[in-house]
């Protein structure tokens, strides 16, 4: 209705025009709302279909119908397609040997690296290394602006197609997928890492994070010389601030070599 209503002129036949343009796409418009009835009562793709189509409406003047459409029509696809995977999801937890797989590569998957500019810039950046052995993690000290305060929660993200191809190669790809499943890995404030380092007020802060977990350093320093020198990874810190928004607070671009250059380093 309000869509007729700012399609009406004043006067002549394009009145009529402009109700029979709109009784034409309420037609169009019946099979994608039970599509959309559809898609939103299996529930987990209800907030997709319900973004997709706020997003086209956000779009101001170049949005058409067609984007709402067409937003219904994907994801009614993929539910169909996503159906079609039961049976064989039942085959596979049926044999059971190969459900933990999937789940772990289910979780790598659906952990989600946030994709936006971070909030610090790194200047610094060592790796951690107690001898013989102790609990593994790295210092950086970074800049950031002085309205930047402390987080509720930080969470640590390990990036990079070619790094964790490079384990799989050498561990294997059961090995890659549990580690990406581990992730995003939460950190504890007082005993990973401490949250008051971010301090309002100042431009750098010095975070060490040491992950709860004894490793021997020379079998640290081993992988680290089997990885290719040139593989790249990002290590990426995200957190809750008291606002509620997440955000990336800090994200580090490294090669292997770097990485063991800085470990062997005293």
């Amino acid at each position: 209705l309000p869509i007729l209503a700012r399609s009406l002129p004043a006067t002549g036949t394009r009145y009529h025009r402009a109700v029979l343009r709109q009784c034409w796409e309420m037609v169009l418009d019946v099979p994608f709302l039970l599509a959309g009835g559809v898609v939103i009562c299996t529930v987990y793709r209800a907030d997709i279909v319900i973004g997709c189509a706020r997003r086209a409406c956000q779009r101001e003047g170049d949005f058409t119908a067609w984007d709402i459409r067409s937003a219904v029509g994907f994801q009614l696809v993929y539910l169909l397609r996503d159906t079609a995977m039961v049976p064989l999801l039942l085959v596979i937890v049926a044999t059971i040997y190969r459900l933990p797989t999937l789940l772990m590569g289910l979780k790598a998957r659906m952990s989600r690296l946030l994709a936006e500019a971070p909030e610090m810039q790194p200047l610094e950046i060592r790796l951690l290394a107690p001898r013989p052995t102790g609990r593994p993690g790295f210092c950086v000290r970074a800049s950031k602006s002085p309205n930047l305060s402390r987080p509720t929660s930080l969470q640590l993200q390990v990036a990079g197609k070619g790094f964790w191809q490079s384990i799989a190669d050498l561990k294997g790809g059961l090995a890659a997928t549990a580690g990406q499943a581990l992730l995003p890995l939460g950190l504890r404030h007082g005993r990973e890492v401490d949250f008051d380092a971010i301090e309002h007020g100042r431009s750098e802060a010095v975070i060490n994070v040491e992950i709860e977990r004894t490793v021997k350093s020379a079998s640290v320093e081993k992988f680290l010389r089997a990885l290719p020198p040139h593989t790249e990874l990002l290590i990426q810190l995200e957190g809750r601030l008291e606002s509620g928004r997440q955000v990336v607070l800090l994200a580090v671009p490294l090669t292997a070599s770097e990485l063991l250059t800085s470990f062997s380093s005293p």
